[in-house]
């Protein structure tokens, strides 16, 4: 027996304005459905009502008609009329055969009790089970991984698209950035001789690797930072407007590697782009201030 529509659109609306739309801390201050509230305001959700028994094939004639009218297709039914294991098992297979026509679909039902849904957003009422542009997914979950939201759920809500991971995180939802140092020789092994042959020369020098200790580094910093000095300015905003740009040229595998990065400021804002699509990026820093690196 199906719910009745306006029940559910009422349960609908109260269950995103009062739980999915407030912060928690399961995902890092974030609301767990921080676009649900708009999506509903805009008309861009289609509820429906249907019967567990069918609702597999519900979602998949859904999703061989889909039109992009609605960015969400929301199918409800009563909670005893389908079992999550069933559900689970349904939607992961129905998922495979989804991702080629980039749609994708997710479910929530009140009775799971399944490890991987340790994280309760049910609505506690109704089975939900939805339909979506996969790319849409992905490109809204971006920003939010930026900001450690799927820090704790990655699991719950990634496993499923291992296709798409790499836009997000590994299964533990934490960003990985590995450095590799290069450094063989101390400084203080060879500083006596070269202090040496650069007085005893013609022209008197001192390798300039000395001035670039910590403090002599830290000093070059300041200086990059005054209005005088544009080159750092200017590198700065070129790396803010085009580092999403650059990434879509990397791969997963990618290593970044620095000549001269100094306090590699600049090397950042690449190095959070490339954080925001990829589960880890490698870092090489190439400086001659080992220590202040």
């Amino acid at each position: 027996m199906k719910p009745d529509l306006n029940e559910v659109t009422t349960h609908i609306y109260q269950w995103v304005e009062n739980h999915l739309s407030v912060p928690s801390v399961h995902f890092n201050d974030l609301p767990p459905c921080p676009y649900s509230k708009a999506a509903l305001l805009r008309n861009k959700v289609d509820i429906r009502c249907g019967e567990g028994e069918f609702l597999l094939e519900t979602l998949a004639d859904i999703a061989h008609t889909w039109n992009d009218q609605f960015e969400m297709v929301m199918m409800v039914c009563n909670k005893d009329s389908i079992t999550p294991e069933a559900l689970m098992a349904g939607t992961k297979a129905l998922n495979e055969t989804l991702k080629p026509h980039d749609l994708m679909t997710n479910f929530d039902h009140p009775d799971t009790t399944h490890p991987r849904y340790r994280v309760k957003t049910s609505n506690g009422c109704y089975v939900v089970a939805i339909v979506q542009r996969l790319s849409a997914f992905v490109e809204a979950a971006q920003p939010l991984f930026k900001k450690n939201y799927f820090k704790n759920v990655a699991y719950q809500y990634l496993s499923d698209y291992p296709s798409y991971q790499g836009n997000f995180s590994d299964k533990k939802g934490v960003a990985e950035l590995s450095f590799i140092n290069l450094l063989h020789e101390k400084i203080d092994d060879s500083f006596a001789a070269d202090i040496k042959a650069g007085l005893m020369a013609i022209h008197k020098s001192i390798p300039v690797k000395y001035v670039y200790d910590v403090t002599g580094s830290e000093l070059f910093t300041q200086i990059t930072q005054k209005s005088e000095y544009y080159l750092t300015r200017i590198e700065t905003e070129l790396l803010r407007d085009f580092a999403q740009h650059i990434d879509r040229y990397c791969f997963s595998d990618t290593a970044l590697v620095e000549l001269g990065s100094g306090s590699a400021v600049k090397t950042e804002i690449l190095i959070e782009a490339l954080l925001a699509h990829y589960p880890s990026v490698l870092f090489a820093p190439i400086d001659i201030a080992g220590d202040f690196l």
